[in-house]
C-alpha cells in the first residue's frame, strides 16, 4: 500500500490519510526509510490534526538531519506530493517521488547514486535572480561533499569557542587549513603556526571576533596575522560567524569576477570581501527554499556553500 504525503510549509512530510497510522511501527519507534537510494533512521508522529508525520532523522552516519535539510538534499519542495510505501512492514519503507515510481532496493556494499531530486538545467553563466531559483539545488549538493562533512564540526566547535573564550588558538587556525585544502596545497597553517607567536594570533582573532558586524574591520585583524590573506582570512571568520560572513575563496571570487572590483592588494582585496558579501545578502533576501538552519533560517555561510558548488562546477555570475 502506497500513503500519500505532502511537503508543506514547514517542510514537514506529512500524511493527511487517517489510515496511515496503521501502518507505520508506533510514534517515535524507529525504522528505516529510503529515499533514492539513501537509507534513514526515522519515526512517525501523530499530530494534534490527525494527520501523520516523519519525526526526527538521522543519516547513515548517525548525524542529525533537519526537515529543510532532507527536503534540499533530496529536491523537495513545499507542496510537492510524494509516497511511502513498505518494503518489510514496520522496518523499511520507501519513499517515492511519483506514484507509479518502482524503485530497486540498493544492494549492500553498492555505493548510491547521487540523488537528482528536480535538477535543474545547468547554465553557465546566471543573473543573481536566476541562480536564487536554482540556489537549493547547489545546496543540497554542497552539503553531500565531503567540503560540508569536514566544515561542520569545525563550525560548531569555533563558533562556541569565539563566544565562551572570545579568541583562537594557532591550533585551530591549523585546523581550518586543513580543512580547506590550504595545508595540504602550501602548507599554510604549518607556516602561520611557525611565523606567530601565541599571543599574536590569540591578539588579532579576538580582534575580529569583536568587529563581526563590520567585515573590513574584521578582515584587517586577521591579515595583522602573518601569512593570513582573504581567502583564508575570510574562512576564519566563516568558521566562528557563519550567519554574517562567508569564504571569499579562489572558486567564488573567479564565479563573481564581473560583479567585483579589482583586487591588487590588501586594502582592494578588503573592498572586494564586503562587495562579496553585498552579493550574498542579496541572495540572502530572495531566496525561498527551505531553510536549512535548525531555527528556520539561511546563513550567509549557506548561500555562499550554494556559490561554492555552482562555481566548482564551472558556473558564473553575471
Amino acid at each position: 500500500m502506497k500513503l500519500r504525503f505532502k511537503i508543506d510549509g514547514d517542510s514537514n512530510i506529512v500524511c493527511y490519510e487517517q489510515t496511515a497510522r496503521g501502518c507505520f511501527p508506533t510514534p517515535h519507534k524507529e525504522f528505516k526509510l529510503e529515499i533514492d537510494g539513501q537509507k534513514y533512521t526515522t519515526s512517525i508522529r501523530n499530530l494534534k490534526s490527525g494527520c501523520t508525520s516523519l519525526a526526527k532523522t538521522v543519516d547513515a552516519t548517525g548525524q542529525r538531519i533537519t526537515r529543510a535539510t532532507l527536503c534540499l538534499r533530496h529536491g523537495l519542495r513545499r507542496g510537492q506530493e510524494v509516497y511511502i510505501e513498505a518494503v518489510t512492514p514496520l522496518q523499511l519503507y520507501r519513499l517515492n517521488k511519483s506514484a507509479n515510481a518502482e524503485s530497486k532496493p540498493l544492494r549492500e556494499g553498492t555505493q548510491a547514486k547521487e540523488p537528482t531530486g528536480q535538477k535543474p538545467t545547468v547554465h553557465t553563466s546566471l543573473t543573481l535572480q536566476q541562480f536564487v531559483s536554482q540556489l537549493g539545488h547547489w545546496y543540497g549538493r554542497y552539503i553531500q561533499s565531503p567540503h560540508f562533512a569536514r566544515y561542520k564540526n569545525i563550525e560548531v566547535g569555533l563558533r562556541q569557542k569565539a563566544s565562551d573564550v572570545g579568541y583562537l588558538e594557532p591550533g585551530d587556525l591549523l585546523e581550518i587549513a586543513i580543512w580547506g585544502g590550504d595545508e595540504e596545497r602550501h602548507q599554510l597553517g604549518t607556516l602561520i603556526c611557525r611565523n606567530n607567536t601565541y599571543d599574536n594570533v590569540k591578539t588579532h582573532t579576538g580582534e575580529a571576533i569583536q568587529e563581526l558586524n563590520n567585515p573590513s574591520r574584521a578582515l584587517k585583524s586577521l591579515f595583522r596575522i602573518n601569512y593570513v590573506g582573504p581567502s583564508y582570512g575570510s574562512k576564519i571568520l566563516r568558521c566562528i560567524c557563519p550567519e554574517k560572513h562567508a569564504a571569499f575563496d579562489y572558486h567564488v571570487r573567479k564565479a563573481c569576477k564581473k560583479m567585483l572590483p579589482e583586487m591588487s592588494d590588501r586594502e582592494t582585496e578588503v573592498i572586494g570581501y564586503v562587495g562579496f558579501l553585498d552579493i550574498c545578502h542579496r541572495l540572502h533576501a530572495l531566496v525561498s527554499d527551505p531553510a536549512p538552519r535548525p531555527e528556520g533560517s539561511w546563513y550567509i555561510a549557506d548561500i555562499e556553500m550554494a556559490m561554492f558548488q555552482f562555481a566548482l562546477e564551472g558556473g558564473t555570475l553575471l
